[in-house]
């Protein structure tokens, strides 16, 4: 029989004794960074590629927006984005430009290049918004969406608003605030190609986005339904839902950096075709007094339109 030396002293008896906390349901949590290690995506060949250089974070809930996910408190969740020595970093970009700003390294407009010290950012607190996703035995298993930065009166007024709603059953509440789109892909998993299921997933936006082009929308009602649809695949990382997004912004003179988030911005576009419409009384009357109404000679043709998909 063999002798073994060990040495616990610096491991937390209570976390080795208990279970693994569930997987989190759909929703917003306040989550702890547990540590940012700089690693290489695997390639083909199941070697770690140095060309897909990533990070990968560790996260622990720490509380949750909806008194009925408190129960996932401890769950751990793990989130990716790439380095700028990613040679195919271009199509998943948004989420390092998310986190870097979640965790106060980059600004919409200042700071968007340079460094950042991973040992820094360990026991930052941030949010996250996890969505439905599946882990590589197709298993459940929550996925982080999108990560925010921390402020205390918001989180307050967020968990404040999730305790006013209905507290749904346990059936209900495996498919509550469901943020994935249909494919589910297992984006975040540890050893993932990260690259590949986002481009996945943006496939599948792209797809519901065509979708909507075809159905149309006869009302202001399915038009703002389009709209949110369009922020929540914005917040979710599409490009193409973020170029709408900032098309439409442009033309409705807003600016997106005055907005949290692309959902609420898309929640203020609905507003405009109240705009549009007193353009169109004001021409109206200019019609019945004077014939037609005037234009500028100088293009003021692109005010008359709202590029509304």
């Amino acid at each position: 029989m063999a002798k073994v030396k060990y040495d616990v002293s610096s491991s937390d008896p209570e976390r080795a004794t208990r279970g693994v906390p569930e997987s989190p349901k759909p929703g917003m949590y306040l989550a702890k960074i547990e540590e940012a290690t700089v690693k290489f995506a695997k390639g083909d060949d199941g070697r770690p590629d140095k060309t897909r250089e990533q990070v990968e974070v560790v996260l622990q809930v720490q509380k949750a927006a909806k008194p009925s996910n408190e129960k996932y408190k401890g769950s751990r969740l793990w989130y990716y984005f790439p380095t700028a020595n990613n040679t195919g970093a271009s199509s998943w970009l948004f989420r390092a430009d998310a986190f870097l700003q979640a965790t106060g390294f980059a600004g919409k407009k200042a700071k968007r290049k340079g460094t950042f010290d991973t040992a820094k950012v360990k026991n930052k607190r941030i949010i996250i918004v996890v969505r439905a996703g599946t882990n590589n035995s197709g298993e459940y298993r929550g996925d982080i969406a999108q990560v925010l930065s921390y402020d205390e009166d918001e989180w307050k007024r967020a968990r404040k608003k999730a305790a006013a709603e209905p507290t749904p059953s346990e059936d209900e509440d495996e498919d509550d605030i469901d943020l994935s789109d249909e494919d589910s892909d297992d984006e975040d998993s540890e050893d993932s190609d990260d690259e590949s299921n986002d481009d996945e997933d943006s496939d599948d936006d792209e797809d519901s986005d065509d979708e909507g082009d075809e159905k149309g929308s006869d009302d202001e009602d399915d038009e703002a339904l389009d709209l949110d649809e369009l922020g929540e695949e914005a917040d979710d990382g599409d490009d193409d839902a973020i170029e709408k997004l900032e098309d439409l912004a442009s033309e409705a003179d807003l600016d997106p950096d005055d907005f949290d988030t692309w959902a609420a911005l898309a929640t203020q576009l609905g507003k405009p075709k109240k705009k549009s419409a007193k353009k169109s009384t004001a021409k109206s009357k200019a019609k019945s007094k004077g014939g037609k109404s005037k234009k500028s000679k100088k293009g003021d043709d692109d005010d008359d339109d709202f590029p509304f998909d």
